[in-house]
C-alpha cells in the first residue's frame, strides 16, 4: 500500500504545528499533538470550531468511574505526548506514562459523496499494564480565534460568534446565535449553523461557559493488558440541528471511516504514479498528490481551490498553474473548476478577473487593464483540452479564449501589451509578484508580454481544432509581431537578458527571476535561454533552498520584504526555473526537485519556521532560509507534480496527441509512469537505457515499443524491486529497478526470471506470450 509507506514520525518537541487536511466539504488544521486548531466549511465559507484539545490523566482503578468529574483533575498523572505521525490523510500522536500507552488520531473523511464529509473524527486507543482509570478531557472553543501555529487567521467576524449550547444524552450541540457586535447594525452568524459533538457513551461531566466553550470528561476503566479504543466525532452543517444530528448519528465509526479514507486516498496516490531512481523525489511526487487533493472544495457557487486556505477566494492565476499539474491527477476537478471561472471570472471585454469569491460569486480585478491571469487562463485551457480531449469543454471555453486573446491584443501600445495602472501593491502590479507594499510594476512588462506570446500560440492551436482558421491566422500573426517587439524593445543591456519592464519613465533593467518567463513562454531562443538560465543558476540567484525572486546584487533586493517577493525564495519559482532548464540541464532539474521536497522533511521542522512534514511550504527568507509563509502552499503540490510529469518524464500534451521526451540526467537510466489519466483512459510507460515502452503510441525521438495493456498486477516479485509490466499480443516487457542493491526473481504466468541489480540500476525483462497467457 502506497499510503502506509509515506508515514513520517517526529518527536513532538521538534514540531511547530500539525498538518492541514481537507475534503470537498471542509478543511481543518491541527497542532503538534493532533488536536484540532480550526474547522471550516466550504459550503458556507464559515469557521465552525476554533480548537478542540484533548488531555489524558491516569487515576488508580480504585478511584472508580466519575473520579475526574468530581474535581480531582489536578490529582491525576498526565500522560505525556511523545511523537506525532503524519500520513496523507490522517495524523496521530502517541502518549505515554508508567505502564500506559495512548494514541490520538485525527482526520476528516475522504472519498465520500459531496455534502456528506463535514465532520472531524478523533479516535483514541488506550492500553495499560495495570487496572487504571484514564480521564479523557475535551476542551472545545467554538469561536475561532488567532492560531499560535498557523499563518492563516479567521476573519474578525468569525471571532465574535456566540453559540447556544445544550446536551442531548451522549451528544453536545452548539448552534450559532446571530450576534450584534458592531455599531453599524450588522449581525454575525446564522442560527441554522449547528455543531454536534459526541463520543462513546455519555460524558462523565459536561460544562459550558462563555465565550462559546464546552468542557467534557469521559472516564475509561482499563483492564490490565486489554486494549481499549473509542471514537469521538465533531459534525457541523448549515441546515439546522435535526439535519446535522441525523448525519452525525448515521456516520460510520472512526475505524471504518479511517479505513475507507485510506483506501480512497491510496487509489488517488496510485494515479499518475511516477517513480524515479531518487527516493526523495518519489516521496515528493506522492505527497504532492495528497496535498493537491486536500484543497479541492465544493463552494456555494462551484468547485475550486483557494490560494490561502481556508477561504472562498479563488485566484484565476493560481487556478491556471494548479491545473497544469492537477489535469494529470484529477481532471474532473479541473474541468469543474473551469466552470466556476467561466461563470464568474470573465470580465466585460474578455479580461480574466484576479479572483472570485466562490461563496458569493463576486469578483475583483484590482482595476488592472492587463494582468497575468488572462494569458495564463488561455494556456491552462489549452492544456486541459490537450490532456483530456474534452470537446464539450473546448466548445464551452473557446469563446472566453478568443475574448481573452483579443482583449490582450487590444491593450497594445507601441506593439507591446501595456499595463497602464498607476497604483501600488495589488493595484499597481500586473505580475505574479503582485503583493508588494508600495511597489509599482506596470507599463510593458516582460512577464506579461511573454505570457501573451505563449497564450497566443495556445489559442491558435485551439482555433485550428475548432475550425476557426481566421482566429488561428490572426493570432499567429500577432504572436510573431509581439515576439519581434519584445526582441527589440525589452532587451536588457546584458547580453541575452531582458528588461523587467519598460514604462513612461524608460527601461528598467532590474534583474529578477522573472527572467524565467521568456524561457517558459518560448520567447527566448536557445542562446538567450542559456544565458538566462545560467544567470538564474548563478550565486546571485540560486541557493540550495531555491531561487531568489530578485537578484542579490540589485537595489530592490530584500530577503523578506513584500512576502519575500523582493529577494526571498518561493518554491514555485524554483520549479519554473527547473522546468525551463529541463532540456539543457536535466541534472539541475533533478537537483532542484530533490531540494524542493527535502524542505518538507527536515529533521526539526520547528527550527525551520513554518514547516510540517509532507507539506510544501509557501516561501522562505532569502538569507536565514526560515519558512515564513504558509506551511502548506496550496498551489505548489500540483506544480511539483507538473514538474515531474512534464519536466522530468517529458510528457507534452497537444491537441494533436501526446509527445514524450524524458529529461534524465546522465547518471539515470530509467523511470516509470503508471496509471496516468489521458483522454478518458489511463496510460503507462517506462524509459530504460534510451528506449521507451508505452501502452499507447507516442510522438517521441526515442526508440519506442508499444504494448497496449498495463499488467503489473500479474507479476509475482521476490525482491526489493520496482516493477512495471506492459503486455501485447506477442508477449510482455517488465521494467525491474532497484533503489538499493537487490537480487530476486520476477514471475509472470509460467515464466520466472532472476534479477540481480546494483543500487539505482534497472533492466528490462521480456516474457513471450506463451508463458504469460
Amino acid at each position: 500500500m502506497i499510503y502506509e509507506s509515506l508515514e513520517y514520525r517526529y518527536p513532538v518537541g521538534t514540531l511547530g504545528a500539525g498538518g492541514s487536511y481537507g475534503n470537498p466539504d471542509c478543511f481543518i488544521r491541527t497542532d503538534a499533538l493532533s488536536n484540532l486548531d480550526g474547522f471550516w466549511l466550504a459550503a458556507t465559507n464559515q469557521w465552525v470550531c476554533g480548537t478542540l484539545t484533548c488531555t489524558l490523566r491516569v487515576y488508580p482503578a480504585a478511584a472508580g468511574a466519575g473520579v475526574a468529574g468530581h474535581g480531582a483533575e489536578s490529582l491525576g498523572a498526565p500522560l505525556v505526548a511523545e511523537s506525532t505521525h503524519f500520513w496523507p490523510g490522517h495524523q496521530a500522536t502517541t502518549f505515554g506514562g508508567p505502564g500506559v500507552r495512548a494514541r490520538l488520531t485525527i482526520f476528516v473523511p475522504y472519498g465520500l459523496p459531496v455534502g456528506t464529509g463535514a465532520r472531524v473524527y478523533l479516535g483514541l486507543e488506550l492500553e495499560s499494564a495495570a487496572a487504571i482509570v484514564v480521564a479523557v478531557a475535551w476542551d472545545i472553543r467554538w469561536p475561532p480565534f488567532m492560531s499560535a501555529v498557523h499563518t492563516k487567521q479567521p476573519e474578525r467576524a468569525q471571532w465574535q460568534k456566540r453559540v447556544r449550547q445544550w446536551q442531548e444524552a451522549d451528544l453536545a450541540l452548539a448552534a450559532t446565535l446571530p450576534t450584534y457586535y458592531t455599531r453599524f447594525g450588522t449581525t454575525a452568524g446564522e442560527a441554522a449553523e449547528v455543531r454536534v459533538f459526541g463520543g462513546p457513551g455519555r460524558p462523565t461531566s459536561a460544562q459550558t461557559s462563555e465565550p462559546g466553550r464546552l468542557h467534557t470528561m469521559h472516564d475509561v476503566l482499563l483492564a490490565p493488558g486489554v486494549p481499549w479504543q473509542g471514537g469521538w466525532l465533531l459534525s457541523a452543517g448549515p441546515a439546522g440541528a435535526d439535519v446535522v444530528r441525523q448525519a452525525h448519528r448515521a456516520a460510520p465509526p472512526w475505524t471504518a471511516a479511517l479505513t475507507a479514507t485510506i483506501a480512497a486516498l491510496d487509489a488517488e496516490l496510485a494515479t499518475a504514479h511516477l517513480t524515479t531512481p531518487d527516493p526523495v523525489i518519489n516521496r515528493g511526487l506522492l505527497w504532492a498528490k495528497a496535498n493537491t487533493l486536500r484543497v479541492q472544495h465544493q463552494y456555494r457557487h462551484g468547485v475550486g481551490f483557494t490560494n490561502d486556505p481556508p477561504q472562498d477566494i479563488v485566484v484565476v492565476r493560481d487556478c491556471a498553474w494548479y491545473a497544469l499539474g492537477a489535469d494529470w491527477l484529477s481532471p474532473g476537478f479541473t474541468r469543474a473548476m473551469y466552470d466556476l471561472l467561466l461563470a464568474h471570472g470573465v470580465e466585460p471585454g474578455g479580461k480574466l478577473s484576479e479572483y472570485i469569491h466562490a461563496d458569493t460569486g463576486a469578483r475583483e480585478d484590482y482595476a488592472l487593464n492587463v494582468n497575468d491571469d488572462t494569458p495564463l487562463f488561455v494556456v491552462a485551457a489549452h492544456h486541459h483540452y490537450a490532456v483530456t480531449g474534452d470537446a464539450a469543454f473546448l466548445q464551452q471555453a473557446y469563446p472566453a479564449v478568443r475574448a481573452a486573446c483579443d482583449w490582450l491584443l487590444s491593450q497594445r501600445r507601441d506593439d507591446l501589451v501595456w499595463c497602464d495602472v498607476q497604483g501600488t501593491d495589488v493595484w499597481g502590479n500586473a505580475t505574479w509578484r503582485n503583493i508588494i507594499p508600495g511597489y509599482h510594476l506596470a507599463g510593458a512588462v516582460t512577464e506579461i508580454n511573454s505570457l501573451t506570446v505563449w497564450a497566443l500560440a495556445c489559442a491558435a492551436a485551439l482555433a485550428a481544432v475548432t475550425g476557426a482558421a481566421d482566429d488561428a491566422a490572426r493570432w499567429q500573426t500577432a504572436q510573431a509581431g509581439l515576439r519581434a517587439a519584445i526582441a527589440t524593445q525589452l532587451r536588457a543591456p546584458a547580453p541575452g537578458l531582458y528588461l523587467l519592464h519598460r514604462d513612461d519613465d524608460g527601461p528598467h533593467p532590474t534583474l529578477t527571476a522573472d527572467l524565467v518567463f521568456p524561457v517558459l513562454a518560448g520567447v527566448a531562443d536557445a542562446h538567450d535561454g542559456a544565458a538566462i538560465l545560467d544567470r538564474l543558476y548563478s550565486p546571485e540567484f540560486y541557493t540550495p533552498f531555491g531561487v531568489h525572486t530578485v537578484g542579490r546584487a540589485e537595489a530592490e533586493y530584500h530577503p523578506s520584504y513584500g512576502y519575500g517577493l523582493l529577494g526571498g525564495l518561493w518554491p514555485n519559482l524554483t520549479a519554473w526555473v527547473a522546468y525551463a532548464g529541463r532540456e539543457a540541464y536535466p541534472d539541475r532539474l533533478v537537483a532542484m526537485m530533490r531540494h524542493l521536497y527535502a524542505l518538507c522533511e527536515v529533521p526539526e521542522p520547528r527550527a525551520g519556521g513554518h514547516l510540517v512534514p509532507g507539506q510544501f511550504p509557501e516561501w522562505f527568507h532569502g538569507e536565514t532560509y526560515q519558512s515564513l509563509g504558509m506551511a502548506m502552499s496550496p498551489w505548489m503540490p500540483p506544480t511539483y507534480l507538473w514538474l515531474g510529469i512534464e519536466g522530468l518524464a517529458g510528457l507534452q500534451a497537444t491537441p494533436a496527441g501526446l509527445a514524450v521526451t524524458p529529461h534524465l540526467p546522465p547518471t539515470w537510466t530509467w523511470l516509470g509512469l503508471r496509471n496516468l489519466p489521458y483522454r478518458g483512459g489511463r496510460i503507462s510507460l517506462f524509459a530504460c537505457a534510451g528506449r521507451l515502452y508505452a501502452s499507447t503510441p507516442l510522438d517521441t525521438p526515442w526508440p519506442l515499443e508499444v504494448y497496449p495493456t498495463e499488467a503489473t498486477a500479474a507479476l509475482v516479485v521476490d525482491g526489493a524491486f520496482y516493477t512495471l509490466a506492459l503486455q501485447g499480443p506477442a508477449g510482455g516487457v517488465v521494467l525491474v529497478a532497484a533503489a538499493d542493491a537487490a537480487a530476486g526473481t520476477v514471475r509472470w504466468g509460467r515464466g520466472t526470471q532472476s534479477v540481480n541489480l546494483p543500487a539505482g540500476a534497472a533492466t528490462v525483462l521480456r516474457f513471450p506470450a506463451e508463458e504469460i497467457a
